[in-house]
């Protein structure tokens, strides 16, 4: 199935390719492409700069720099590109009403000095998810155990919650079927294995002095992430659908209760942590925590929990020591 659209002069067709996955095609006037670029760069009109026709990272096919150069009046690095291309591609799954889960993979169909850019982006999207009875859901909670310490009691009642939050997530993702986007899925990973290498870094290692010292390989350690990124994806696809269908909002005094904490814990004043956040466009992911996690009460409230002896307990008991416990 296919729509198109024309917003302006800027022209877009939406085609599902499959279950939560499009293809854009889009064409965009050069003129445009000039003026989304000049934003991205964060320039005006100028003089000239030297021209080249370099691949970008996630693109496939390549872009006339050296006419978008001229007209740009800057010298466009890559990247600049990039943003503005991403930027046409999230105007248009607005205006398409399409959801986009990860980034999105382009390709450049056609492209010239003064002719129009025309070129595809594949988009994992967010599908309805449809839930099963909350109350159909039973998790069993473990005992904490006897201890003489505090500590050990805090560490045990953090482990016990952390489990039941976890089957109680799986077993909703498994009964709602959700599956996770692969785009989504690929791009964390990257992530959090550049965040592995540059950690090793600091240490004076290398990923490969890595791998020896843990018998293990690279394959190992990839499939390890993707299985890791996978459920944390299910479990924060299930926690939207539950706030959705718990009508769950956050207010701007949440949000500023949960900045002025994380401020506090990274030392800087509350101001200047709001105001880098805005700047880094962050704000945003702050709220979308907030609601996952009020989701998760909810949810918490809403299942069936037991103890081990099948008796059944409440949220609030998942933070109380066992009955027996001093």
């Amino acid at each position: 199935m296919s729509v198109s659209q024309t917003d302006g002069l800027v022209r877009c067709t939406v085609e599902t390719t499959g279950p939560g996955r499009v293809r854009l095609r889009i064409e965009v006037p050069f003129g445009d492409l000039v003026l989304a670029l000049r934003e991205a760069c964060g320039q005006d009109e100028g003089g000239d700069g030297p021209g080249r026709a370099a691949p970008l990272a996630g693109f496939r096919g390549r872009l006339p720099f050296r006419a978008i150069d001229r007209r740009a009046g800057a010298t466009v690095l890559p990247q600049a590109v990039q943003e503005a291309v991403l930027d046409l591609v999230l105007a248009a799954t607005w205006e398409q009403d399409v959801l986009p889960l990860g980034r999105p993979e382009v390709e450049i169909v056609e492209s010239g000095p003064d002719r129009p850019l025309r070129f595809t982006a594949d988009i994992d999207t967010r599908t309805p998810v449809t839930l099963p009875p909350l109350g159909s859901i039973t998790v069993a909670a473990g005992p904490i155990g006897a201890d003489t310490g505090d500590q050990s009691v805090r560490g045990r009642q953090v482990e016990r919650f952390t489990a039941v939050r976890t089957e109680v997530l799986a077993q909703l993702a498994a009964a709602a079927d959700v599956s996770t986007p692969h785009s989504m899925v690929e791009d964390e990973v990257e992530h959090r294995k550049q965040w592995m290498v540059s950690e090793l870094a600091q240490h004076s290692m290398t990923l490969a002095d890595y791998l020896d010292a843990a018998h293990t390989t690279e394959a190992a350690i990839d499939a390890q992430l993707r299985r890791a990124t996978a459920e944390r994806i299910r479990s924060q696809l299930v926690l939207d659908a539950v706030a959705d269908e718990e009508n769950i909002q956050v207010s701007e005094d949440e949000i500023a209760q949960t900045l002025d904490v994380q401020a506090q814990r990274a030392s800087v004043a509350s101001r200047d942590y709001a105001r880098m956040l805005a700047h880094n466009g962050a704000t945003d992911s702050v709220r979308t925590d907030i609601r996952r996690a009020k989701a998760l009460a909810a949810l918490l409230r809403k299942v069936v929990l037991t103890d081990a002896e099948g008796n059944r307990i409440t949220l609030e008991d998942l933070h109380t020591p066992d009955a027996a416990q001093p």
